[in-house]
């Protein structure tokens, strides 16, 4: 997973026009992800990488860190839960809100749930 993760986040960004972010939030993502451990991972990564990588838990604690600051790029959990836990795909409501105040905002949506078949 974090393999595609890496080349994802490298492609999404060379389609960045970064002419409109200031140069200081070029580096800047943020990782809306409820498990931690993944979380950590891919902030690790993503470290290696050269980027700062913020994280947030939930999707009210995402929703409200990404309006206190500019980033490159989101990566966003599908399967994140809301505050009360009855919708598992909350990931996609949150994505609206932010959309509401950032229509330009590349955001790559991740999930590490899947069928086996």
């Amino acid at each position: 997973m974090l393999n595609s993760l890496h080349y994802y986040v490298y492609t999404t960004l060379n389609y960045v026009n970064f002419d409109k972010i200031p140069r200081a939030m070029r580096k800047k993502i943020l990782i809306i992800e409820d498990d931690k451990t993944l979380s950590t991972v891919i902030q690790k990564n993503l470290s290696k990488m050269g980027y700062e990588t913020y994280a947030a838990f939930d999707e009210e604690g995402g929703y409200n860190r990404s309006t206190q600051d500019k980033f490159a790029l989101i990566i966003c959990d599908i399967a994140l839960p809301d505050k009360d836990k009855l919708n598992p795909k909350s990931g996609f409501k949150i994505v609206d809100k932010i959309r509401e105040f950032d229509m330009e905002i590349p955001i790559i949506m991740i999930t590490d749930k899947y069928n086996k078949r």
